[in-house]
Parts: structure tokens; C-alpha cells; sequence
């Protein structure tokens, strides 16, 4: 018999769509917080919503999308937990970080997840690891990749390939191609 208990923490950081307005004023009004609700929550002790508040746990800084996009509060909370972190996981636009951002952070490494592609600054430590899988032709011709994050590192990538494609091809390159292509993908044909 298998045991359905096991003792392992879920994080989940609320991301822009997560929310029901922009506004910082109504952030209180998130999906996990109307869907689940406190008792869900008590319930569940191993999972954690960070969708309020940022969240230190073990080293590890969890940023919910306002606290990772307003600038104010992203520096705010730099300078309350200076040294007290190795690693964020947020939902931000890292690839777009100017310097001074990435700075204030030090040396630890940033996860994100908020735009569907992969991006890499190795020299910043940003990473931002993209969707698991591809949503509309806005995710065309990209790759996506589930990972295994062990001590701040990628230590494995995976590459899904269970979900949907989204590809596009154009003029000659149309004409080469074969069965496997079409595969499992919704595919836009562009002729000049």
C-alpha cells in the first residue's frame, strides 16, 4: 500500500494574472486567497501560498508578483533580508532587470517564471525558467523544460514533450517538412 502522505512542502507564488486587478489596493483579492481560503490552507500545512506577503524559508526568498515588480517594495524587502537569503523564486520579467536591481539582491540566484521562454544572465545569477508548457502562438517555436533545482542550481532539465506545440513555419521551409513536425503541435503556415 502506498502512502498518499508525504512529507514534502508546496510552494506556490501568485504571479500577475494570480490577481484580480493591478491595483496594489485590491492585492488582497487573489485566486488562492477567494479559492482556497484559510481553512483549505490549515488544512494542508504542507502547502504554502505566497501570494500576500514574501516568504523566507530555509535561505530561500519566495516574491509574489507585487513585491517582485513594484519597484519600492522589491528594494524594501531587499533591505529587510540582506544576507538572509541564497535564492528567490519569483514571478518578474528578470530578462528586463537593470544592474542596480540585480544588485541589490547580492550574489543569490533568481528563478522565475513569469515570461513563458527560458532566459539565462549567468553573469546577474538570473534565471528565468519559463512555462512548462507552450499556451498560444505567443510560445511559438520554443522548447519548454521542466527542472529539477537542488542548492540553488539546475541540476536537470526535462524537456516536455506531452503537451501541445506551438509552430510556425514559413515559404520553402514548408515544403520539407514531414509527418513528425506536425506532431502533437498546432501549426500556422506563412506564404509570401
Amino acid at each position: 500500500m502506498v502512502s498518499s502522505h508525504k512529507n514534502i512542502d508546496f510552494y506556490i507564488i501568485a504571479g500577475n494574472h494570480d490577481y484580480y486587478s493591478p491595483i496594489v489596493d485590491f492585492e488582497k483579492y487573489n485566486v488562492y486567497e477567494l479559492l482556497f481560503g484559510e481553512e483549505f490552507v490549515n488544512a494542508h500545512k504542507n502547502l504554502h501560498i505566497v501570494s500576500l506577503l514574501p516568504l523566507l524559508d530555509n535561505r530561500t526568498l519566495m516574491l509574489p508578483w507585487y513585491f517582485a515588480e513594484d519597484e519600492t517594495r522589491y528594494e524594501a524587502v531587499m533591505k529587510e533580508y540582506k544576507g538572509k537569503f541564497d535564492i528567490i523564486y519569483c514571478h518578474t520579467d528578470c530578462e528586463h532587470w537593470s544592474a542596480d536591481k540585480a544588485s541589490l539582491k547580492g550574489d543569490a540566484v533568481v528563478y522565475s517564471g513569469h515570461i513563458h521562454y527560458p532566459y539565462v544572465n549567468e553573469e546577474l545569477k538570473l534565471y528565468n525558467i519559463g512555462a512548462a508548457c507552450a499556451f498560444t502562438f505567443n510560445d511559438v517555436n520554443s522548447q519548454r523544460y521542466i527542472y529539477t533545482i537542488d542548492d540553488g542550481r539546475i541540476v536537470a532539465s526535462y524537456e516536455n514533450n506531452v503537451t501541445p506545440k506551438f509552430h510556425r513555419y514559413y515559404n520553402e521551409r514548408i515544403f520539407t517538412l514531414n509527418g513528425s513536425d506536425l506532431e502533437n503541435a498546432y501549426t500556422q503556415l506563412y506564404i509570401s
